[in-house]
């Protein structure tokens, strides 16, 4: 199948699509796959706060004072058990 029929294909099934959540998922997932073919990074897009928050959390982690993923888990079920 060539590209002009993929994208015939594509545009008849997004036509048919009603949920705006769905449409707007596809479109950020459409966005997030062209940035990654053109070698483009989103760290440069996110917020000067956000990266900051970011490097903060991966030097807690390096010096150990991070909690581990099974410990966090463990919490989330016996808080919400139900």
């Amino acid at each position: 199948m060539d590209a002009i029929a993929v994208r015939k294909k594509l545009a008849g099934k997004i036509d048919k699509i009603d949920d705006q959540q769905l449409l707007e998922s596809l479109d950020a997932l459409i966005d997030d796959l062209l940035a990654k073919k053109s070698g483009k990074d989103f760290w440069n897009d996110l917020p000067d706060s956000l990266q900051k928050g970011i490097e903060a959390a991966e030097r807690q982690m390096d010096y150990g004072q991070g909690i581990p993923h099974k410990e966090v888990l463990d919490e989330i079920k016996k808080r919400f058990k139900n």
